[in-house]
C-alpha cells in the first residue's frame, strides 16, 4: 500500500474558515477541493507547499465557480505532509 498524503492549513483567517474542504485526507496525492459557500464570489489562488515550504503546486485567478469540485493531482511528488493554501486574489483587467 503506498504512503497517504496529508493536506493541511493554518488558518490564519478565521473569516475564510469553512468556505472550503478537502476530501480525501489523507489521499494518494490526488484529491478535490470543494467550494462550500455559493454565494462568495470572486477569484481565488490555490498554493500547495511541503514541509520546507517550497511551493509544490500554484495556481492562480480561479474563479469560485471553477472551484465547486476541482481536482489536485500531486502524486508526483514524494508522500508526506503538505500545506495547501486557498486565498483571495487581486485581479486587475485590463484594456
Amino acid at each position: 500500500m503506498a504512503t497517504p498524503y496529508i493536506i493541511t492549513r493554518v488558518n490564519e483567517n478565521q473569516e475564510s474558515d469553512g468556505l472550503f474542504t478537502i476530501s480525501p485526507n489523507p489521499s494518494l496525492g490526488i484529491f478535490t477541493v470543494h467550494e462550500q459557500n455559493i454565494n462568495q464570489k470572486g477569484f481565488h489562488n490555490i498554493v500547495i507547499t511541503n514541509t520546507n515550504s517550497q511551493t509544490v503546486y500554484q495556481l492562480s485567478n480561479q474563479t469560485t465557480e471553477q472551484l465547486k469540485n476541482f481536482t489536485i493531482d500531486i502524486s508526483n511528488c514524494p508522500s508526506g505532509i503538505y500545506f495547501i493554501s486557498i486565498s483571495p486574489a487581486t485581479r486587475e483587467l485590463n484594456n
